[in-house]
């Protein structure tokens, strides 16, 4: 995966999480950082969702438990499928590499996700 896609998904997954974009404090941060209260504070660049299960398996927990979320399988064979189904349809994933396509998946649902909640705030 391309750095700026990795960047762009973990800043999608931080806000999808209650993080907020924080920017008070240039010189050491000059991107900023994201804070949310009770977890504290993650920089973009220190962030691992697109490598650790440790990171995005939580991520995939809040998802499965959304409510227009009817699945999301990930299984394990000559390497990665992940089946979701929400919006009425379901999404297929495939990789090679054993995080990647539950990270894509991710980054999907959050971005219709997202959609969403500006089309049903209008």
């Amino acid at each position: 995966m391309e750095e700026e896609y990795i960047i762009e998904g973990n800043e999608l997954i931080l806000r999808f999480d209650g993080y907020e974009h924080v920017t008070d404090n240039p010189e050491s941060y000059h991107a900023g950082y994201y804070c949310k209260e009770g977890e504290g504070a993650e920089h973009i660049e220190d962030c691992l969702f697109h490598e650790s299960w440790d990171w995005l398996i939580p991520i995939i927990d809040k998802i499965r438990n959304m409510p227009k979320v009817i699945a999301f399988e990930i299984s394990f064979s000559l390497g990665v499928i992940v089946k979701t189904f929400y919006n009425g349809k379901w999404h297929f994933y495939e990789s090679n590499k054993i995080i990647k396509a539950p990270y894509v998946a991710v980054i999907d649902y959050i971005k219709w996700y997202n959609y969403e909640q500006i089309n049903n705030n209008r």
